[in-house]
């Protein structure tokens, strides 16, 4: 099983779902008072859409969770600032790895890895691999994914080929 292709094909996933994420978490996240500004709001809506009609990547009720979890860390001008969200709050397609670590802590807060790699795939291979990859190794898949300097590539490799193992029925 070549793992080199799986962890690729993951990241190209992934990429492809960041920036969307991203805009979910900004615009959804606050409390209840008043203290969400306008642009989080729209932002976290953007970034659910982007997550879940866009790419499909996660059901409308967790893209939104993931969208305001990003919120409560990043600001949409944040966000902005960051190039993960353009001057209208859409998700930038080409997001900068800076914004990976409150990305996957957002993304592990609300969903899990196997759900992130197998979309689509079967229950049994995301149950086996959340079941094997403990959060820790999961947060640094992500990281490793999105490109972030903080992530441990020796660590991710160890977590590609579990996920090649589930894929490939040997659990």
């Amino acid at each position: 099983m070549d793992v080199s292709a799986t962890i690729k094909d993951v990241n190209r996933r992934y990429l492809a779902t960041l920036p969307c994420v991203l805009t979910l978490v900004l615009t959804g996240c606050g409390d209840d008072d008043g203290s969400r500004t306008d642009a989080d709001s729209q932002a976290t809506d953007s970034i659910a859409t982007y997550l879940s009609d866009g790419h499909g990547l996660l059901n409308r009720d967790d893209a939104h969770c993931v969208a305001k979890s990003l919120i409560e860390h990043e600001s949409a001008s944040d966000l902005q600032k960051m190039g993960f969200l353009k001057d209208d709050l859409t998700v930038n397609d080409k997001p900068n790895p800076a914004v990976a670590p409150a990305f996957a802590d957002a993304w592990l807060a609300c969903s899990s890895l196997g759900v992130w790699v197998v979309r689509g795939a079967g229950s049994g291979v995301a149950d086996c691999i959340d079941e094997t990859v403990q959060t820790a190794a999961a947060r640094n898949f992500l990281l490793a994914d999105l490109g972030s300097d903080e992530a441990d590539t020796d660590r991710a490799r160890v977590t590609g080929d579990v996920i090649s193992m589930c894929r490939a029925g040997d659990h």
